[in-house]
């Protein structure tokens, strides 16, 4: 039994930081977030190419992982890229991640000193059912340090706000 406590109490400390329901600490303004505890040396960061766009825009976006080992995520997400779009809804955020793809979600490896770009074209057919509207948005990037999607996303980024509109 006092095995068993002590692998549990081991397991609490290197998980401190992380929120079981997927999320994660706040990010820093800058969009980037270090591993927790006991994970190797892992910088990502994320942003968008501009601090606003027109109707219809399309949205460029940067992933970097400035860490010293891969971080793992799936695709499907918002116009079928590896980011969850999020517009502000009151004092919330609201996801408007549709994408129409009929393929299992891949995982997407991003490694060690890597950049990936994506780009959420708003006018999409993805967003027939679900429209990019005019307000202020944020994209989240979630990953996680294990190939496998059973591992969940451990930890999440943010970018700074933008307006559409």
């Amino acid at each position: 039994m006092r095995g068993f406590v002590g692998v549990v109490a081991a397991m609490v400390f290197v998980l401190q930081g992380c929120r079981l329901d997927g999320g994660s600490p706040a990010p820093t303004d800058s969009g980037s977030a270090a591993a927790p505890s006991g994970v190797a040396s892992t910088v990502v960061s994320v942003k968008v190419n501009a601090s606003q766009y027109g109707i219809g825009a399309v949205i460029g976006v940067t992933v970097v992982n400035a860490g010293s080992q891969p971080v793992f995520t799936e695709d499907q997400k918002a116009d079928c890229t590896v980011v969850i779009l999020y517009r502000r809804s009151g004092s919330g955020w609201t996801a408007v991640s549709p994408c129409g793809s009929e393929r299992a979600a891949r995982t997407v490896s991003l490694g060690s000193g890597e950049a990936l770009e994506a780009s959420i074209d708003t006018m999409s057919t993805n967003f027939a059912e679900q429209p990019v509207e005019p307000g202020e948005y944020r994209v989240t990037f979630g990953f996680r340090w294990q190939a496998g999607p059973e591992a969940g996303e451990a930890a999440r980024v943010e970018s700074s706000v933008f307006t559409i509109g």
